[in-house]
């Protein structure tokens, strides 16, 4: 929908790359992983697993700084062992997770620049389609339903409808836009990139309730 009103834009490759699969929480000890979102960090990647559907599946995504793959699909398979390699010495938690592992998906993780417009005449973007959101934040679902809210509530506010949706983008772009940029800023303070980054996640780590720890588990 965004190219079809703004045209093609380029998507810039960020050199880290996205592994997503479930693993079924009967497979593990009773109590391994807690019911938090849980993230483990360490130089140049991390990984995040919570519970879904009730408690029975625990999905997990792990995040490695690596140049080698561009695929942008969510479905392309990934090797499952060497994923377990790349979290090799990690916590137990993760090991333990990963070891219960079958499968796992693999895609390269691709930015862009945050939009200046959203709306052309009575056509709105929403979501995904003006702010593509990296998965640092958690945030690419929660600011999507935000936009429907902020658009139901302007459209209903307002009969002339171009008017509302120019209401709606003043709303919403400069919050989704600094979640963007937040976003991309997360990757360097999980992956411990400078002596700085270090001390700020320390810092995190200690006000944090989500269950944040280093791959040591400290």
């Amino acid at each position: 929908m965004q190219a079809c009103m703004l045209g093609q834009t380029p998507a810039e490759f960020t050199g880290q790359v996205a592994w997503r699969g479930v693993v079924a929480a009967s497979k593990l000890p009773k109590g391994l992983i807690k019911p938090n979102a849980n993230l483990w960090v360490g130089p140049g990647k991390h990984f995040v697993c919570y519970y879904i559907r009730g408690g029975d599946l625990i999905n997990f995504v792990a995040v490695q700084e690596r140049r080698d793959w561009q695929k942008e699909s969510w479905h392309e398979p990934g090797d499952v062992n060497q994923l377990r390699e790349t979290f090799n010495g990690w916590h137990p938690e993760v090991t333990e997770l990963l070891a219960a592992a079958e499968s796992c998906f693999l895609w390269a993780l691709f930015d862009r620049e945050p939009l200046n417009q959203w709306t052309d005449n009575k056509v709105a973007l929403l979501g995904d389609a003006c702010h593509p959101m990296l998965p640092f934040l958690a945030q690419g679902a929660a600011m999507a339903i935000e936009d429907s809210y902020v658009l139901a509530h302007c459209l209903a506010s307002d009969s002339h409808t171009q008017t509302a949706l120019q209401a709606y983008q003043n709303i919403r772009l400069p919050r989704t836009r600094q979640i963007q940029l937040n976003a991309r800023k997360n990757a360097g303070l999980y992956h411990m990139s400078s002596p700085i980054e270090q001390v700020k996640l320390a810092v995190l780590s200690g006000l944090s309730t989500i269950g944040l720890s280093d791959s040591r588990g400290s």
